[in-house]
C-alpha cells in the first residue's frame, strides 16, 4: 500500500488514475482528500464479521447505522468500512 503526497494525489486525479468528482483542488492536502458525504452512514461492525458474501446481501445486524447532526463531524479511519 502507497501513501500518495498531494502532488501525486493531484496527478492521479488529472490523468484519471484516480476519480473523484465535486472537489477543488484546493481540497487535497497532503496524502489526504476532503469529501463532503451525506449525513447517514452504515458502519460495519468489525468484530462480529468475518466475511461477507455480496451475493447474499449484507444483513442489517453486520451494520450499525449512524445519523449525523448538521454541522457535526464522522472520521473514517484508515482501513475503516462504511457504506
Amino acid at each position: 500500500m502507497a501513501v500518495l503526497s498531494d502532488r501525486d494525489l493531484k496527478k492521479a486525479i488529472k490523468e484519471k488514475d484516480l476519480e473523484v468528482s465535486g472537489i477543488k483542488m484546493e481540497e487535497i492536502f497532503c496524502s489526504s482528500i476532503d469529501l463532503y458525504l451525506g449525513n447517514k452512514f452504515r458502519v460495519f461492525k468489525n468484530s462480529e464479521i468475518s466475511h461477507i458474501d455480496v451475493s447474499k446481501g449484507v444483513p442489517e445486524n453486520f451494520t450499525e447505522l449512524i445519523e449525523i447532526e448538521d454541522g457535526k463531524k464522522f472520521v473514517v479511519h484508515p482501513r475503516e468500512l462504511i457504506l
